[in-house]
């Protein structure tokens, strides 16, 4: 599965590929920006289309037959899920995010 980015790097680069004249920023630099961009955040994966790897824990989206939703912590063993909270009528699911990592700002 391929992450998305918050800037479409090749789109951008084919973008000004064209472009010849004087630019604020190198295309070496230009370069380097989009190369720095975070990931984009994960996004919903349907279960008719795609499962997740056995025994991985990931996030669920579920929508009860009374209309309600929820998002859980689970894991499929492959035949059934698994998890905290009600695991009936799993629509979704997607990979846990990574843990918050505060980050040193200068200054």
């Amino acid at each position: 599965m391929s992450k998305q980015r918050l800037i479409d790097a090749e789109r951008l680069k084919r973008h000004y590929s064209w472009w010849t004249g004087p630019m604020e920023l190198t295309r070496e630099e230009l370069d380097t920006i989009v190369d720095m961009q975070p990931d984009a955040a994960p996004a919903w994966i349907p279960v008719s289309e795609q499962l997740p790897n056995s025994d991985d824990l990931v996030l669920v989206s579920c929508q009860a037959k009374s209309g309600n939703r929820s998002v859980n912590r689970a894991y499929f063993d492959g035949q059934f899920w698994h998890g905290s909270g009600s695991m009936s009528g799993v629509t979704a699911w997607m990979p846990m995010p990574e843990p918050y990592k505060e980050v040193e700002r200068d200054g």
